[in-house]
C-alpha cells in the first residue's frame, strides 16, 4: 500500500483514504457471492485502482427488511437501532419482555421471538406484550342510555357500525413536553403511538424500512457525536463522523474515469511496484474538490459567514450540515437546474474542472427563475427547456424505444426538484437536531389523511433537507455540479420499479449537462450525448451488458431480460 497516488493527473495524492458506510440487506446463512448487491460494492472498491487507492474497504450498515417489521418485537427492536426510541421507553420495553419469555437469560439477544413456549402444561405459545410498563388501559363503562343512542343513530342506516367500548390509556412513563401531534397520540408512549401508527402501514412499508436503515446508518456514522456536542470546525471534513465519512446505497456506482488499462497479472488492480498504468482517479477527485469547496469560499476564508444582505446569494458558503455526492432528478427538473439555479446560487463562478457547489433548491427558487422578474426571461427560458427536451427525447439524440406506457413522464419543471438519498453526509449536529425532532413528532414521519385507510411514510430524501434546511439554514444542504457517485442502471428498484427506465435516462442527461458548460452566466449548449456516461463508471459484467444492449438497441431492459 502506497501514501502518495501514483497518478501524476490526480489533484489529491497526498490526501488519506475516504472511509464509505454502505446501506446493504445481510441476510443470515446465505452465502456471500450470492447477495449480488453486497458482492458488487465489495468488488468496486477493491478491483478498480482509482478506487482502491483512494478508499478504504466499505463496511456495510444492516438494511432493514421491510417483511421484519411487520412483528411487533422486530418492529421496536429496529426503531431503537434507529435512535427513535426514548431510553426510558426502552428500558421498561426491555423489562416486560424478559418477564414474558422467561427471564433475560433463556431470551434471544434479539428479542425477534413473538411467540415463546414456556413448559409442557403451560399453552404453547402466549403473545408478548412489550408496552406492559409503558401504559396501563382500561375499558371506559359506557352507560345503557349512551348504548340505546348508538343504536337509534344507526338504525335509518343500511350498513351498521359496530359499536366499541372507550378505552382509556394512562402512560406510566414520563412524556415529553415537546410532543407534537393530536391530543390523544400525545398522551400516549412515542413507541406505542410509532407502532400504533406503524402498524397501519400498507405498500409504504418499505419505505418506512428504508428510512429506518438510512437513521441506523446515520447514527453508526456519527459515531460518539450522536449523544455528545461537537464542534463542526475541528474536522477538516465538517459533515461526517469519526469513522466514517460518508453513507452509500447499494444501488450505486462510482466514477472511475477513462483510460484504465488493467495489469496483465493483478486485472484492475495496481501492478506490484504501485505504477500508474493511466487511469484517472475521477471519483476520488471529486469528493475531495466538494468538501475544500464547500468548506471555503471562493476567497479562500473559512465556512461560517453569510451574506445577510442577499439571502438568496450564495457567495459565502455557510456551514454545511448535508453534503450530496449524488443525486438526480426529473429531465425538466435538471435543465433548470443547470441552466438557471446553477448559474444564479453556484459558488465557486470560475469553477472549471473543480466543479460549483449550490445550495439544496426549493420550489421558491424555481418560481423565482421562472417568473418574469427574474434575470432569465420567462419566453427564453421556456423555449429553452422545450429545445433541450426534445434534444433529449428526439431522433437526433437517439431513439427510444418505450415498451412500458405506464412510465411518468414530465414536461415541465415542478415538484421536488432533487431527489434520491444514496450518496451523501450529515454532520453530528444535524442528527442530533433530527432524532430529536422525530422523537417528538411520529407525524413527520407517519401521517395519514382522514379519507386514507393505511399511514403513509415521508421517505427519507424529503425529510433529510427540510429538516436541515428549517433548522440550520438554507444555505447549509450543499449540492455539487459534478456527482461522484450515480445509481446502476437497471437494477430493479423494489420501491420505485416503474422509474428504473427514468432513472438511466435522468443520469444520462444529468451527465451531458454537466459536461456541456460553456459559460456559467449563460444557458449551456446541448451538444453531449450523455449515455457515454456508463463508460466513466464503474459496472459489472452484468450491468456492462445491459448499457451495450441499450446502446445497440436503443431500450433499457433489465437483467432477467437479458439474453445471455
Amino acid at each position: 500500500m502506497v501514501d502518495t497516488c501514483p497518478n501524476p493527473n490526480c489533484r489529491h495524492r497526498s490526501k488519506r483514504k475516504l472511509r464509505p458506510l454502505v446501506i446493504s440487506i445481510i441476510r443470515d446463512n446465505v452465502d456471500e457471492s450470492k447477495t449480488n448487491r453486497h458482492q458488487h460494492i465489495a468488488d468496486m472498491f477493491a478491483q478498480h485502482p482509482s478506487l482502491a487507492l483512494h478508499f478504504e474497504p466499505p463496511v456495510f450498515s444492516p438494511g432493514v427488511p421491510s417483511r421484519d417489521i411487520r412483528n411487533r418485537i422486530k418492529f421496536l427492536q429496529y426503531a431503537n437501532q434507529a435512535g427513535l426510541i426514548p431510553k426510558v421507553e426502552w428500558e421498561a420495553i426491555q423489562k416486560a419482555v424478559d418477564e414474558q419469555s422467561g427471564g433475560s437469560h433463556n431470551r434471544p439477544a434479539d428479542m425477534n421471538k413473538k411467540c415463546i413456549e414456556k413448559d409442557e402444561d403451560a399453552p404453547k405459545h402466549e403473545t408478548i406484550d412489550p408496552f406492559r410498563y409503558l401504559a396501563t388501559t382500561t375499558i371506559i363503562k359506557n352507560s345503557d342510555e349512551d348504548k340505546e343512542f348508538f343504536d337509534d343513530d344507526q338504525s335509518n342506516q343500511k350498513r351498521k357500525k359496530k359499536w366499541y367500548p372507550e378505552i382509556e390509556t394512562k402512560p406510566l412513563v414520563p412524556i415529553s413536553p415537546d410532543r407534537k401531534g393530536p391530543e390523544a397520540d400525545i398522551l400516549l408512549p412515542y413507541s406505542m403511538e410509532l407502532w400504533r401508527k406503524g402498524k397501519a402501514l400498507n405498500r409504504d412499508r418499505s419505505v418506512f424500512a428504508c428510512t429506518l436503515a438510512h437513521l441506523i446508518a446515520m447514527k453508526r456514522m456519527v459515531g460518539k457525536n450522536a449523544d455528545s456536542e461537537h464542534d463542526l470546525n475541528n474536522s477538516v471534513e465538517k459533515c461526517g463522523g469519526n469513522d466514517f465519512d460518508f453513507i452509500l446505497e447499494d444501488n450505486t456506482r462510482a466514477f472511475a474515469g477513462l483510460g484504465c488499462i488493467p495489469c496483465e497479472k493483478t486485472g484492475n488492480v495496481v501492478n506490484e511496484n504501485c505504477e500508474w498504468t493511466g487511469w484517472s482517479c475521477e471519483c476520488a477527485n471529486r469528493i475531495w474538490d466538494f468538501i475544500e469547496a464547500s468548506n471555503y469560499d471562493s476567497g479562500g476564508n473559512k465556512m461560517g459567514q453569510v451574506d445577510d444582505s442577499n439571502p438568496m446569494s450564495f457567495t459565502q458558503v455557510p456551514p454545511c450540515h448535508l453534503r450530496y455526492y449524488g443525486w438526480l432528478g426529473s429531465l425538466p427538473n435538471l435543465t433548470w437546474l443547470y441552466q438557471c439555479h446553477i448559474p444564479r446560487t453556484g459558488l465557486p463562478r470560475d469553477s472549471g474542472e473543480i466543479g460549483t457547489i449550490f445550495p439544496f433548491p426549493t420550489k421558491d427558487d424555481m418560481a423565482l427563475d421562472l417568473s418574469t422578474e427574474s434575470h432569465f426571461n420567462q419566453k427564453s427560458q421556456n423555449e429553452a427547456l422545450s429545445r433541450d427536451n426534445e434534444a433529449l427525447s428526439g431522433s437526433n439524440v437517439r431513439e427510444e424505444v418505450r415498451t412500458n406506457t405506464k412510465e411518468p413522464k414530465f414536461s415541465t419543471p415542478g415538484g421536488t426538484a432533487i431527489f434520491g438519498a444514496f450518496a451523501y453526509s450529515i454532520s453530528a449536529p444535524a442528527y442530533r437536531s433530527l432524532i430529536h425532532q422525530l422523537q417528538n413528532d411520529v407525524g413527520s414521519m407517519l401521517w395519514k389523511s382522514k379519507k386514507m385507510r393505511a399511514y403513509k411514510v415521508k421517505a427519507i430524501d424529503k425529510i433529510l433537507p427540510r429538516h436541515v434546511r428549517e433548522n440550520f439554514g438554507r444555505n447549509s444542504v450543499h449540492v455539487t455540479n459534478k456527482v461522484a457517485f450515480v445509481r446502476g442502471p437497471m437494477l430493479g428498484s423494489l420501491l420505485h420499479k416503474h422509474w428504473d427506465k427514468s432513472f438511466c435516462e435522468s443520469t444520462e442527461w444529468q451527465f451531458s449537462l454537466s459536461c456541456c458548460e460553456s459559460s456559467i452566466s449563460a444557458p449551456y449548449n446541448i451538444n453531449v450525448d450523455g449515455s457515454n456516461v456508463w463508460d466513466r463508471v464503474w459496472l459489472p459484467e452484468s450491468e456492462r451488458k445491459i448499457v451495450e444492449h441499450r446502446k445497440c438497441y436503443g431500450e433499457w431492459i433489465r437483467k432477467d431480460e437479458l439474453k445471455i
